[in-house]
């Protein structure tokens, strides 16, 4: 018997994430970008200067996905791309100086963003991110074959 949708863990996670989305999608808006960009400018800028490869799997972002996204954020001015010197396969990828002033400005909403989101759970709010990333270590460590 299939377990009801309110037991789904995968389906909680997606609601979970959409509703907590919510409360950054406006600031989103506000700078014309994604969330799936947002997190890329986050990565490029704690990194100063990232690997594609970092970035995409820091990010969950395909490859593909990734790169027509830098295309479009370069097209924009916010990322400047480059050839590693030692190799010329990995690409790197910096805030160009508007993406950084783009990348400042969003960040500043952020931590108000978290203030209130922090509020809005109380006290299971800490409790639910070491959960998350309890479970995430946990399941990381695991060697499960993706299903066919």
């Amino acid at each position: 018997m299939l377990r009801s949708l309110s037991h789904s863990l995968p389906i909680q996670l997606l609601a979970v994430h959409d509703l907590v989305m919510r409360y950054f999608r406006p600031m989103l808006n506000r700078f014309d970008m994604t969330d799936q960009q947002w997190r890329v400018l986050r990565v490029i800028a704690a990194e100063g200067e990232a690997d594609f490869r970092v970035i995409a799997e820091t990010c969950l972002i395909h490859p593909a996905s990734l790169s027509r996204m830098l295309e479009t954020l370069e097209a924009r001015g916010w990322v400047t791309r480059r050839t590693h010197p030692n190799d010329r396969r990995q690409r790197l990828i910096k805030l160009a100086p508007e993406g950084q002033s783009i990348f400042d400005r969003a960040s500043a909403e952020t931590e108000t963003i978290h203030r209130a989101l922090e509020a809005d759970l109380g006290a299971s709010h800490g409790s639910l991110v070491r959960l998350l990333g309890d479970a995430k270590t946990k399941l990381a460590a695991q060697s499960v074959e993706p299903a066919e």
